[in-house]
Order: C-alpha cells, then sequence, then structure tokens
C-alpha cells in the first residue's frame, strides 16, 4: 500500500484464509496492489476518510502464461510421389551376420 501523497509504503501479509490488515493509516489517498505467486498483479486506489474503515477486496487471475518450443528437423522431408522402402546398414553389420543367414536364402 502506498500513501499517494507522502510516498510511504506499508506491506503486510495474508492469513491462510487470505485477510490482511493495515492499522493507524492516516487519511489519504492511496494505491493498493496485491500480488501472488502464479497470479497477475491487482491494483486499485483507496480513498480513506479520518476515523474510517474501509475494507478491499482484491481478485488475482492467473497470470498468463506463454512457452516457446523450438524443433530443429534434422530428418530428411517424406516424398509422396514415390512409394520405395529402403534401409542402410553398415558393412560391419553385415559382416557381423552369422554365414548361413547369407548362405541360404529363407523357407517359406
Amino acid at each position: 500500500m502506498i500513501n499517494s501523497g507522502t510516498g510511504e509504503r506499508r506491506k503486510a501479509g495474508t492469513s491462510t484464509s487470505g485477510n490482511y490488515d493495515f492499522t493507524a493509516l492516516p487519511p489519504g489517498e492511496y494505491e493498493v496492489k496485491a500480488t501472488a505467486p502464479g497470479f497477475a498483479e491487482w491494483s486499485g486506489k483507496l480513498t480513506l476518510r479520518v476515523s474510517q474503515e474501509a475494507a478491499v477486496n482484491p481478485v488475482l487471475t492467473p497470470a498468463s502464461i506463454s512457452t516457446t518450443i523450438d524443433v530443429n528437423d534434422v530428418t530428411s522431408v517424406i516424398t509422396t510421389e514415390q512409394s520405395s522402402l529402403s534401409d542402410v546398414k553398415e558393412a560391419a553389420r553385415i559382416e557381423a551376420l552369422p554365414a548361413r543367414c547369407m548362405a541360404s536364402p529363407p523357407r517359406i
């Protein structure tokens, strides 16, 4: 809470039920701000007169959240013009195959 005439600042926390209290405030114009993690800041104006009690009930709204995801494509583009299937194997993997797999055709 900021006194607009003097610049005096006061802070108060809230109870578990969300109540807060500022006592012995001199009359004047005030700017009231309320903040909480994950919520947008709320602000409002208040004018206090001599011996006046006032209630301000700020309504906090969820803060906007934005996330940016960058995707870098390193694979080749799929073409729809041809329908072919291919796969490349390293020479070391082919040489490591058992000899009988390479010597005889598969049986059906």
